[in-house]
């Protein structure tokens, strides 16, 4: 038992879930024909921390593509509001997200955008298929 040196009638906790999670996306063309895809697991983290790893991911894949026009479709608002708004928030992934917000703005055209959870049938996919993965990213979901 903790024992305090003076009488506490009200403490504080601060929380922060962590589960086993895993991140993936998937590059498809104009007519939705799928052209590539990556799944990872990012080990024990938040579902906050997921979501920037797969934007990275995404990101690092369509640029590896050789993309010019990429439209990222992210179910997590506070991830999407992030990356689309001036001010970062203190966090343990700014150097993730400020890399992120240096790619957007690389010759190219990106458009980052709020979807839906249960608009999001690739994120709903994916969850089926990340346990199938050790840690590290693959991007063979189109072969």
């Amino acid at each position: 038992m903790l024992t305090l040196g003076k009488s506490v009638e009200k403490i504080k906790l601060k929380l922060r879930l962590l589960i086993k999670l895993g991140c993936g996306g998937l590059v498809r063309d104009f007519k939705g024909d799928l052209i590539s895809g990556f799944l990872a697991n990012v080990g024990c983290s938040t579902v906050y921390d997921a979501e920037v790893w797969g934007l990275d991911n995404a990101l690092n894949l369509a640029w590896d593509l050789g993309l010019k026009k990429v439209v990222i479709e992210s179910d997590d608002l506070a991830v999407v509001q992030e990356l689309t708004g001036r001010k970062m928030r203190d966090n343990s992934l700014h150097l993730i997200i400020y890399r992120i917000k240096n790619m957007i703005h690389m010759d190219w055209e990106v458009l980052v955008k709020y979807i839906p959870r249960h608009a999001n049938g690739c994120a709903n996919k994916n969850e089926l298929l990340r346990d199938a993965f050790d840690y590290g990213v693959n991007t063979n979901l189109g072969d």
